[in-house]
């Protein structure tokens, strides 16, 4: 009967093996992400030919809305894998405003496979009676071992698992609501997820085919959902007014009933152990494990930062969680089954480190994870050691595109892993007081600053590079450049610099000053670190919150750029983001919580507590210093409120129901004022959607 074909394309020094998932060069592999691997599929199959970016879409993303960006991505990756031709032809063309197509002429090679093979014996000497030396039997010992190694090896790698493949991606839901901070939970036939809904949160149920989205029935009005006992027959939940942790732990069974708290613990996550008897938590530093009831609770170790998402081995010998370090930067751990050895997983796979939320799937052997590179969050799988040879794989990415995917929960049967695919849509807008609306504004960026004249804007793009422009949006320049990372531009009274806090990989956040005009970032001071500064009125100076708000040297700084000397500003302990008042008349600072704004009169020397909120946002001066705005997060409508530095009265200046409730907006961020002193906001809407990704992981 005919042997079963593979087609292997051939194109320059390249060959394609569709069904092998595997692009040679001259007998090389070159790695390519399953979709870029598809992308080029398509165009080989098709050489010659113009390909439309819609047939493109349809065949790598069916039924799945993804922006033509995605695709271009794509081409950009193969550009790069394939290099140019002898030629110097380019070997994807571009056809503007259409398509793609494939240049080099491609030869298709049929090859059978082989169902048999064929040996020949040859009969064995007479043996000759002789003794055998010492080191003739070495030599024997030695290829012995040689061909043991080389059967084991051969063994293993004709034996080893292929790649994992992503097969199909299926959104689960589209309401663009779904909060990744809630993760994901997974009962067999229902997925468990929160979404947000202005400053409330709602704890939703659907099936993991899709369909609706359900409210649960919880006992509280924020319910965070940490997981299902091992038996399936009760929840383990929290109960939270914001995103920062520190909730009431309770137990309520799956079928109905109340909740039962598990004794007075408080915790930042949570999860069930094998056994389904006892949990383990953490609380800030602290990893510890608890009973049901909340005694016999047992410290485990401290992590230097804070630990989450925690996720048991099948075998129930090991635990792994991601730990969050001061710098905000991500990394994955390893403990025993008992809290000893807590590590690193990936000591030397990523830098800076960004790698959290992961799940181990069901078979024992893939762990997945997600993982920032090159500003995009992706899938990995991390295979474990199989073999003689113990040697830790490599990570294997799963998805490419278009959305960042992260927090990764599997199906029961691990042929499906439910994830948050994200899509960042944060645009700005002015207020207009004559409208009584809110209308886009003509600038694209976050953490925006007005200079004090009216005249420039300074402000981040997403790859937190800051960029300066007229009030007007003319004469753009980036100012700050990758790896060196940027957050909160803050302008010189004069107008000629820019304040800001940065950080390169491996380094902590630290102050950084640049020209309005451009040239090299520099240092405000060798090892100084700080999560906020700001200048003071003067312009010789600058003042900056602690790097830690807690512990002895949590007081806020105040630094002479010329001279380098450092003073303390008195009764600031556990205070962060300071905020001077253009004439210099105030310091306003908010606590480590963000619950509190304090007020500090230099003339007086005394901090007094101006207003109290649920979750401060952002808070900003009016340049004329006669009134300071600030925003709670957690106000039904996320309004933002006004302080009048004459009358020491707080009122509520404007709020965001109308983009709330009409636009569909998630969530509003005020942003400060424009130059004609109308209000700027920020309103992020069709943020994240839960999508199942069906995968092939033998």
């Amino acid at each position: 009967m005919p042997l079963p074909v593979k087609e292997i394309y051939a194109f320059g020094d390249f060959r394609l093996h569709p069904a092998e998932h595997l692009l040679t060069r001259q007998g090389q592999p070159v790695p390519l992400a399953p979709k870029v691997f598809d992308t080029l599929v398509i165009l080989v199959r098709n050489a010659g030919q113009l390909i439309t970016k819609d047939d493109f879409i349809k065949q790598l993303w069916p039924g799945v809305f993804v922006e033509e960006v995605a695709l271009a991505q794509n081409i950009s990756q193969l550009r790069k894998a394939l290099g140019g031709s002898a030629d110097d032809v380019q070997i994807i063309q571009t056809v503007p405003k259409r398509g793609y197509r494939f240049t080099l002429p491609v030869r298709v090679m049929d090859t059978a496979l082989k169902g048999e093979a064929t040996s020949q014996e040859t009969p064995p000497e007479a043996p000759e009676h002789r003794s055998v030396g010492p080191m003739k039997r070495m030599i024997f010992v030695v290829a012995g071992l040689i061909i043991f190694l080389a059967a084991t090896l051969s063994f293993q790698w004709i034996t080893h698992p292929s790649e994992p493949r992503l097969l199909r991606t299926t959104a689960i839901t589209t309401s663009g609501r779904a909060e990744p901070w809630g993760g994901i939970q997974v009962d067999g036939s229902r997925i468990y997820f929160l979404e947000r809904h202005g400053a409330a949160w709602s704890l939703m149920q659907t099936s993991v085919t899709g369909g609706e989205p359900t409210a649960m029935a919880v006992p509280f009005p924020n319910t965070k959902l940490f997981g299902l006992s091992p038996d399936r027959a009760q929840f383990l939940i929290g109960s939270f007014i914001d995103l920062a942790g520190n909730m009431p732990l309770w137990t309520m069974p799956a079928q109905g009933g109340p909740p039962r708290r598990v004794g007075d613990v408080m915790v930042d996550d949570a999860v069930w152990f094998p056994d389904g008897k006892r949990i383990l938590a953490t609380r800030k530093s602290e990893v510890f494990s608890v009973e049901l009831d909340g005694g016999n609770r047992r410290h485990w170790f401290s992590v230097e930062g804070a630990a989450a998402d925690f996720s048991w081995r099948p075998d129930g010998r090991a635990v792994r969680f991601t730990v969050s370090d001061s710098n905000g930067d991500l990394s994955l751990w390893e403990a025993a089954n008992d809290g000893g050895g807590p590590h690193l997983l990936l000591p030397n796979w990523n830098s800076p480190h960004a790698e959290c939320c992961g799940a181990w799937m069901p078979n024992g052997k893939d762990y997945v994870f997600s993982a920032i590179r090159d500003r995009k969050e992706e899938l990995w799988v991390l295979r474990e050691p199989e073999g003689v040879f113990q040697v830790q794989a490599t990570p294997v990415r799963l998805t490419g595109g278009p959305n960042d995917f992260s927090t990764p929960a599997p199906s029961l049967d691990g042929k499906r892993i439910f994830v948050f695919g994200v899509q960042n849509q944060e645009k700005l807008f002015r207020y207009d007081s004559r409208l009584g609306d809110f209308l886009p504004f003509p600038l694209s960026g976050m953490e925006v600053a007005l200079s004090h004249d009216g005249e420039w804007m300074a402000y981040l793009d997403s790859a937190e590079t800051i960029w300066r422009c007229r009030s007007d949006g003319s004469e753009r320049m980036q100012l700050t450049s990758p790896p060196l990372r940027a957050t909160w531009p803050r302008w010189s009274p004069d107008g000629k610099q820019i304040l800001f806090v940065g950080k390169t990989p491996g380094s902590q956040l630290t102050p950084y000053v640049v020209g309005r005009d451009g040239g090299v970032p520099s240092l405000v001071a060798k090892n100084l670190y700080t999560s906020f500064a700001d200048w003071m009125p003067d312009g010789e100076s600058i003042v900056l919150d602690a790097s830690e708000p807690s512990g002895p040297n949590s007081e806020m700084s105040i630094v002479a750029l010329k001279t380098g000397e450092i003073s303390k500003v008195p009764g600031s302990a556990g205070l962060i983001q300071p905020r001077w008042s253009p004439d210099g008349r105030y310091l306003a600072a908010v606590s480590a919580d963000f619950k509190i704004v304090e007020l500090f009169d230099p003339r007086r020397r005394a901090w007094t507590q101006l207003a109290t909120a649920r979750h401060l946002g952002r808070y900003q001066w009016r340049a004329d210093s006669r009134e300071l705005y600030f925003q709670d997060l957690l106000d039904p409508q996320q309004a933002v409120f006004r302080w009048n530095a004459s009358t020491g009265k707080i009122d509520r200046a404007f709020d965001f129901s109308k983009p709330l409730i009409q636009a569909g907006v998630i969530r509003c961020g005020f942003e400060g004022f424009t130059a004609d002193g109308s209000y700027l906001a920020s309103f992020r809407s069709n943020f994240s959607n839960v999508y199942a990704l069906d995968v092939d992981l033998r």
